[in-house]
């Protein structure tokens, strides 16, 4: 599809009492993108989560928190599906297994608390426990000062000599730790002394009884904490194998169900009423329509806005009358917010902005039988007083102070009939939509299967505009060729299709398997390159080349066989070097020049002279092109692009220094530039960008011959340990050749696959697209774990079979 999937506006309103089976009802269908709610005028409130959402959330909180305390992560378990029944009633299961397993790690973590005050005291106590004292000698004392440390041997006559008298008890081995008694006096000079000898300071913990015998004890109460918190180990890891399966469809079930708790505060309400805001696709909206009809006989309904929506302040007078039973006005039918056509009044209806006389009675009418409206008493809110809106008087007040809306006075009937707002206190369109106030439509990409994966290179880049081109089946084309190009490889491609399959298999994430699958596309197209191209398998020629019949090649190796096709480029090779380079320039004009056509396509709606500009930018592309044709025309593929492609005419020309510049490249160089700067003036100087993105396409024969250069020279030195004759260095040749031709592979294929992105980004993107759209996410979400609730409303029979499944299955 050029453009994303067409969707309307809707507006689903109905009574308060129905909004949970409504909630349940569209959830299960998965079409309605649901709009935020943005009350600038504080007319109608947002609605409020329902009652057990905050239940739902704290036990959806402590399934995530047992599975991250048992390592459980999606993807883990059989793939066991629960019925969402039996899921509902095992949800008091939830609180069982969270004070079980929090009692469990609750007891590890103090144990593992433990062992480290005990560790610690543990090398605390191993400093001294080689110095024959107690640990009450270490303290106690009214005239002494103990300093225990490790030191040098001390010549005890001459510290004493120094320091006067002092005991010493020193360890009983070489580890040099010892215990200085000196008086309290001396404390000073003998720190002063002891530095000499190297003293190092040991903390000393406080206590009694023996530091060897403690020593011993911690250690072995160390050792018992360890087997505990062992067992307890082993109880948890039993824990995941009866209730892994429960876990992770229990984490997509409450999650789901939050989801539908919160979900009324999008939505804005009365205190009878509530009104959901909503893109739906096109597509589905007559069928979302007939389905509601029947769910709910009649009692919500749902109205297409075209062209508008609730965040329009417009709308603040328009949902009251709306619920009152008048309909919705398009906004081609209120331009500008004047003067609305089509809302017919009767006597005395309340007519808004209007001036004549006042309603012939005393009862305000928001409108009168004649209009198809039902009349509202004197003592009557318009909307409730719970909405903080003053009670309709005789003299019709739309709102009073308490509702913050200017007071209608009483003579306000209109001879038109039409209802008539002074739009001097609103904002126009343009200044709605610099605030935010009107919404884009969400855009939804719909592809083929062999198109989608590529969705996800183009959301990482940005998602497209409602209005714009989608570039998602340009990259769908142009990455693998560009990819299929640099890897042009027989073996490395089928190397890729193997590892990205493999890849997709092991991961649940979407974005991992669409990238397998983008890869494995690249793939293909890189064996059939390297297949009918390239002619070359891990770097080796199907054929010897001309003139080096010594060189290794397939057909070699496989006894002369026959069978397999000759090369039509020889990358290595000088003319294929250059041949390579004249298709990569080629192909650049190609690709820019699809950009700046779909550049036109989303130009022409919005700026005329911004359209001319993509052409006139194409035009000055061609001429540039031409010129390096013209100068490449020696070349097979330069010599078949002038003559096939343009037709000749640049053969003629004018030499400067030597080069011959057709007389065609100036025209049309010129001819785009005169455009250009009439148009965009200083933007000429984008000329210079256009050709460095020109140059930009060497990228694709640059890497494309470094990576046959690698596997050359890998094959160059490790083939003759392979053909050596002995085993030793047979085996350890293939070894070594295996991780050299991995080593290429994941080179070759990451270096290929950021070009290609960025070829696409870089040089054709920012030809056309600008992006910045907001994605399409449904409301509603499956679950692989959690088995479908098929609603139980479908369309007639005589319906197609596609029509009656949910809307889900089908978008």
């Amino acid at each position: 599809m050029l453009y994303p999937e067409e969707m309307s506006d809707v507006i689903i309103m109905g009574e308060k009492h129905h909004l949970r089976s409504l909630v349940e009802f569209i959830y299960k269908q998965r079409v309605i993108h649901v709009q935020d709610f943005i009350n600038p005028y504080g007319v109608i409130s947002l609605g409020e989560p329902f009652e057990n959402a905050a239940g739902l959330s704290e036990k959806l909180l402590k399934i995530r928190g047992i599975m991250k305390a048992l390592g459980i992560e999606e993807g883990f378990g059989s793939g066991k599906v629960f019925s969402p029944k039996e899921l509902k009633n095992r949800q008091g299961e939830v609180e069982s297994l969270y004070a079980r397993v929090f009692h469990l790690d609750e007891m590890k973590n103090n144990l593992e608390i433990r062992n480290r005050k005990m560790n610690k005291k543990r090398e605390e106590l191993e400093e001294v426990v080689d110095i024959p004292l107690m640990l009450e000698d270490y303290s106690g004392y009214t005239s002494l000062k103990v300093l225990v440390g490790r030191t040098n041997k001390i010549d005890v006559d001459a510290l004493t000599e120094e320091i006067g008298p002092f005991h010493m008890v020193q360890c009983t081995n070489k580890s040099g730790s010892a215990a200085i008694f000196v008086p309290i006096e001396n404390l000073a000079i003998a720190k002063s002394a002891l530095l000499s000898y190297h003293f190092e300071d040991i903390a000393v913990p406080k206590g009694h009884g023996d530091p060897t015998k403690m020593v011993k004890d911690l250690h072995a109460r160390v050792k018992e904490n360890l087997r505990r918190i062992s067992k307890i180990d082993r109880a948890m890891m039993n824990i995941p194998k009866e209730h892994t399966d429960f876990l992770l469809a229990m984490e997509q079930y409450l999650s789901m169900e939050v989801e539908k708790a919160e979900s009324p505060v999008k939505f804005c309400s009365t205190p009878n009423s509530f009104i959901i805001d909503a893109w739906v696709p096109v597509s589905k909206l007559e069928e979302l329509s007939t389905l509601l009809e029947i769910k709910f006989a009649g009692a919500v309904y749902m109205v297409e806005v075209e062209g508008a929506s609730i965040n329009d302040p417009i709308l603040h007078l328009d949902v009251p009358l709306k619920l009152a039973g008048l309909g919705f006005p398009s906004r081609s039918d209120r331009p500008n917010c004047k003067n609305v056509e089509g809302m017919a009044t009767a006597p005395g209806n309340l007519i808004a902005g209007a001036t004549g006389p006042a309603p012939a009675s005393g009862d305000a009418a928001l409108g009168g039988r004649d209009g198809g409206l039902v009349p509202v008493s004197r003592d009557a809110a318009l909307v409730g007083h719970d909405d903080g809106l003053a009670p309709v008087s005789g003299d019709a007040a739309l709102g009073g102070s308490d509702g913050d809306l200017a007071p209608v006075a009483g003579s306000l009937a209109s001879s038109t009939g039409n209802l008539a707002i002074d739009d001097s206190s609103l904002n126009t369109e343009d200044e709605n939509a610099d605030l935010g106030l009107i919404e884009e439509p969400p855009v939804l990409l719909k592809h083929s299967k062999l198109v989608k994966p590529f969705e996800f290179l183009i959301h990482m880049f940005s998602t497209p505009k409602y209005s714009e081109v989608d570039p998602t089946p340009l990259m769908a084309i142009t990455f693998p060729i560009f990819f299929g190009f640099m890897v042009g490889d027989l073996g490395y491609g089928l190397g890729l299709i193997v590892m990205s399959r493999a890849l997709k298999k092991m991961s649940a994430s979407q974005e991992i398997q669409d990238l397998a699958k983008v890869v494995v596309i690249g793939g293909i197209v890189s064996a059939l390159m390297g297949l009918f191209v390239f002619g070359e398998a891990f770097g080796i020629p199907f054929h010897a080349g001309h003139g080096a019949a010594d060189e290794v090649s397939w057909s070699g190796l496989l006894g002369g066989v026959s069978f397999l096709p000759n090369a039509l480029v020889n990358k290595l090779a000088n003319n294929g070097v250059v041949e390579m380079l004249v298709l990569s320039f080629f192909i650049g004009y190609v690709h820019m020049g699809a950009g700046f056509i779909l550049g036109l396509v989303n130009e022409a709606k919005r700026n005329k002279a911004h359209a001319v500009a993509k052409i006139a930018w194409f035009i000055i592309l061609t001429g540039i092109i031409m010129l390096l044709m013209k100068k490449a025309e020696y070349t097979v593929v330069g010599g078949f692009v002038g003559e096939y492609i343009f037709f000749g005419v640049h053969q003629q020309g004018m030499a400067i220094s030597g080069l011959v510049i057709p007389y065609a490249s100036l025209l049309l160089i010129g001819a785009g530039g005169v455009i250009i700067l009439l148009i965009e003036g200083i933007g000429i100087m984008d000329i210079f960008g256009l050709v460095s993105n020109t140059i930009s396409y060497a990228r694709l024969a640059g890497v494309a011959v470094a990576k046959g250069a690698l596997a050359l020279a890998f094959n160059t030195m490790l083939l003759p340990l392979v053909f050596s004759g002995n085993v030793g260095l047979i085996i350890f040749g293939a070894i070594l050749l295996f991780m050299a031709h991995m080593l290429v592979l994941v080179l070759g294929g990451m270096s290929s696959g950021i070009q290609a992105i960025r070829l696409n980004y870089v040089e054709s993107f920012l030809k056309f697209y600008k992006g910045g759209g907001i994605q399409y996410e449904p409301f509603g979400r499956s679950s692989k774990l959690v088995k479908k609730q098929i609603s139980n409303v479908s369309i007639s029979p005589h319906k197609s079979k596609e029509s009656s499944k949910p809307l889900s299955e089908v978008v």
